[in-house]
C-alpha cells in the first residue's frame, strides 16, 4: 500500500494529442504544486527516462521477500498503441491515456506469514548535511509514526465487514439496471462475422466482447473494491485512486499479462478456459477434470500467439500448461518465459 505525502511522491497524468504520440503531461507534487509540459517523444519514452534516472542501493533491499521496493505504479491506456507503431486510434478515451504515482512510502503486508514491512525512499544527495552523513527527517518521522500506529492497532478479523449501504449514495441501488452496449441482433451479427473471419483464415480464434454500463450517483470506490476483493479474491488485484482527475480503478484478476523481473526474465501468463467451482468435493473434482481435458488445441496454440508480443523474437522460450484453482473458478493457464 502506498499513499500521498512523501517528499518524492508525485502523480503523472498524460493525455495524447490527436492521433500522434505527442501529448500533454501534468505532474503534481505532494505539496499541491503542478507543472504542465508537452511530450514530443511520447509518454513511454518519458517514463523510461524517469526510471533510468533512479538509482537504488540494492543492498538496502536484500532479504526482503518481495520485489517492489517503491517506484512508479499506475496504468497505460490502449491509446498508447500509437507509441508502439500503431497507425492511429479509432476512439479517444474519456480518461487520461496514462496515470502513474511515484510511491515513496510503502506498507507491505505478508498475508501468509502475518508480517508487515514499512519502507520509505528518500534522495540521499538532497539530504546530505554537509559532513558526509545522509539523513531525512521527513522519511524518518513517517517510519516511526507508521510503526507506532501499526503497533497500536487492535487485532481485526481477517475479513472486514462490507457495508452494502455505503457503496452508493442513492437510496434505491436497484432503480437502474445495467444496459448492454449492443443489441441482441447486433451481437448475433458480430458472432457471424467472427465465424466468417475464422472460416476465411484471418484468425484461428477471435474473442468477442461487449460492455454493460450502469449509471449511479455517488459511489464509495474503496468500499466497492473491498467488496470486489471479498467476493472475487485474485492474485492480481489493485485499487488506484486518482482523485485529481476524478478516476478510481478497481481490479481483481487471476491473469498476468507481462512481467519483467530483476534478472531480465520476461513472462506472460495468459488464461484461456474457465469453469465454476463445485458445491461438493466430488463435483469440484469432476469440473476440474472437465476443464482440464477440453479445449486442448486452444490452450496449446495460445502461447505461440502470445510470444509474438515479446520484444525478442528468437528463442529459447519455455512453455508450461496447468490448471489453477481459485475461490470461485478453475482456469486453464499457460506460462511463457523468455
Amino acid at each position: 500500500m502506498g499513499g500521498k505525502g512523501g517528499p518524492l511522491w508525485k502523480q503523472m497524468t498524460f493525455h495524447l494529442s490527436n492521433q500522434s504520440s505527442e501529448g500533454n503531461i501534468t505532474i503534481r507534487r505532494a505539496d499541491g504544486s503542478a507543472v504542465k509540459n508537452t511530450l514530443k517523444d511520447g509518454f513511454l519514452e518519458f517514463l523510461h527516462k524517469e526510471i533510468q534516472s533512479i538509482q537504488n542501493n540494492e543492498e538496502d533491499f536484500q532479504g526482503l521477500p518481495f520485489e517492489f521496493h517503491g517506484g512508479f505504479v499506475g496504468y497505460l491506456g490502449y491509446g498508447l498503441k500509437v507509441e508502439c507503431d500503431a497507425s492511429s486510434n479509432k476512439a479517444k478515451s474519456s480518461t487520461p491515456d496514462a496515470c502513474f504515482f511515484f510511491a515513496d512510502n510503502l506498507v507491505v503486508i505478508d498475508h501468509n506469514n502475518g508480517d508487515v514491512y514499512i519502507l520509505s525512499l528518500y534522495d540521499e544527495y538532497s539530504s546530505n548535511n554537509g559532513n558526509g552523513i545522509y539523513g531525512n527527517a521527513t522519511h524518518t518521522s513517517w517510519l516511526l509514526e507508521t510503526e507506532k500506529r501499526l503497533l497500536r492497532m487492535v487485532a481485526m478479523a481477517p475479513t472486514l465487514p462490507i457495508n452494502r449501504n455505503s457503496l452508493v449514495g442513492s437510496r434505491d441501488v436497484n432503480k437502474h439496471s445495467f444496459v448492454v452496449e449492443k443489441s441482441k441482433d447486433q451481437y448475433i451479427k458480430d458472432v457471424q462475422s467472427c465465424l466468417d473471419f475464422i472460416r476465411d483464415g484471418e484468425s484461428y480464434e477471435l474473442c468477442l466482447t461487449t460492455r454493460m454500463r450502469r449509471r449511479i450517483e455517488n459511489i464509495n470506490a474503496l468500499q466497492l473494491y473491498l467488496k470486489l476483493r471479498k467476493q472475487n479474491p485474485a492474485p492480481y488485484a489493485a485499487w488506484f485512486n486518482f482523485s485529481s482527475v476524478n478516476l478510481s480503478i478497481c481490479c481483481s484478476s487471476p491473469e498476468r499479462f507481462l512481467r519483467l523481473d530483476r534478472n531480465a526474465i520476461l513472462e506472460a501468463k495468459p488464461i484461456k478456459g474457465t469453469i465454476a467451482r463445485g458445491r461438493t468435493p466430488e463435483e469440484d473434482e469432476c469440473l476440474r477434470l472437465q476443464l482440464k481435458y477440453r479445449q486442448v488445441y486452444e490452450i496449446c496454440t495460445l502461447p505461440f500467439s502470445i510470444h509474438h508480443f515479446f520484444p525478442i523474437k528468437h528463442g529459447p522460450y519455455s512453455f508450461l500448461f496447468f490448471t489453477l484453482g481459485f475461490c470461485t473458478t478453475y482456469n486453464h493457464c499457460s506460462q511463457i518465459s523468455k
